[in-house]
């Protein structure tokens, strides 16, 4: 059985996910991080936080998953495609959905 971390995982760390990752290292929580574009874990490295090499080491190593995603059909997307469990995390959706105009 794969035992889990206390940490926090955040797949997309663009502007959101950075902002919110920050945040949380601040109140001393432990972050981790994946980001499909290399140099965007960078502000979530450079704040204390740690980059995996893809979304399923994050679902794989974290109970507490935040997305950062340009919409939930992307968001559902990568979870279903990288969790062996899909349903085995506390999962916060916290993408763009708003008017299709992501950065």
């Amino acid at each position: 059985m794969n035992e889990k971390h206390e940490s926090i995982g955040l797949i997309g760390v663009g502007l959101l996910g950075t902002a919110i990752a920050e945040r949380l290292l601040r109140s001393g929580r432990h972050v981790c991080g994946y980001d499909l574009r290399p140099g965007q874990p960078d502000a979530l490295v450079a704040a204390g936080g740690k980059r995996l090499k893809s979304a399923a080491q994050v679902l794989a190593g974290c109970e507490t998953i935040i997305t950062c995603l340009p919409g939930s059909d992307v968001c559902a997307k990568v979870l279903s495609e990288n969790a062996s469990r899909p349903n085995d995390h506390r999962h916060h959706d916290w993408g763009s959905t708003a008017d299709g105009h992501h950065q």
